[in-house]
């Protein structure tokens, strides 16, 4: 029986307390609270005055890719948690991930995939990929893998697009939501365990074909995230995401 207090619905990605139905939001959809608001609904129109089509045409064309790449995104994870538990997995990912074992010597830490962390203070929890807990010290590492078509991470644009208040210093790009993301799940690991965090690494899959959704072709980068401590405590102590999360 599970000691976990917080059951997570993977159809519909909710957190939920177990002792009064309390919904907890989801790190990613935390952090998105703070990120610049866009008009969808003002772009699509726009394109589809271009191509000469209906509004919501566009807009079902993008669930329909979003949607694609959610799927694709869910199969090669839990292929992924397959290998990593010593089950079956897609042969195109198997030199990767040995290349991954061997880099943060995962057969030596003990390895929690898929692994559900949870602040009870502020009513957030979320889905971490891999936390890889040293077997002879104090530390942990958090690894994430990513299938979206782009990773921006360069210096470029960057002044022109930031988080809103207050990590209005940081660039709103994939390089520092996933940063955030990572630290996130460092600083409630961290939390619940009294553990420190040792490395945050994403690999993140640059396909060959990004519009073939079968094929797990590609070339997988790693790129270590900076762990961003004091901007996930200024996040979580935001007194008006706070109120609303709670409410």
């Amino acid at each position: 029986m599970s000691t976990c207090p917080i059951i997570f619905d993977p159809d519909s990605h909710t957190y939920t307390r177990k002792s009064d139905g309390a919904k907890f939001v989801s790190v990613t959809t935390f952090i998105g609270k703070f990120k610049p608001k866009s008009n969808f609904d003002q772009i699509a129109e726009r394109i589809a005055i271009k191509r000469g089509t209906d509004k919501k045409e566009i807009l079902k064309e993008w669930d329909e890719i979003k949607n694609k790449g959610l799927d694709f995104g869910n199969r090669i994870h839990l292929n992924i948690q397959n290998y990593l538990e010593g089950g079956e997995c897609n042969s195109e990912l198997i030199e990767f991930l040995k290349k991954m074992q061997n880099d943060h010597k995962l057969q030596s830490k003990k390895l929690l995939s898929e692994h559900l962390v949870y602040d009870m203070d502020h009513q957030v929890a979320g889905m971490s990929d891999l936390i890889a807990e040293y077997i002879d010290n104090n530390f942990f590492e958090v690894i994430d893998y990513k299938t979206n078509k782009k990773f921006s991470y360069g210096s470029s644009g960057w002044e022109n697009n930031h988080f809103e208040p207050p990590i209005s210093h940081l660039p709103c790009n994939e390089y520092f939501t996933y940063a955030l993301q990572l630290s996130m799940y460092a600083y409630i690991f961290s939390k619940m365990t009294g553990k420190k965090p040792s490395r945050l690494t994403v690999y993140w899959l640059k396909r060959k074909d990004t519009q073939n959704y079968e094929s797990f072709q590609g070339i997988w980068k790693k790129i270590g995230m900076p762990y961003l401590e004091e901007e996930v405590v200024s996040l979580l102590n935001n007194s008006d995401v706070k109120k609303e999360v709670q409410n």
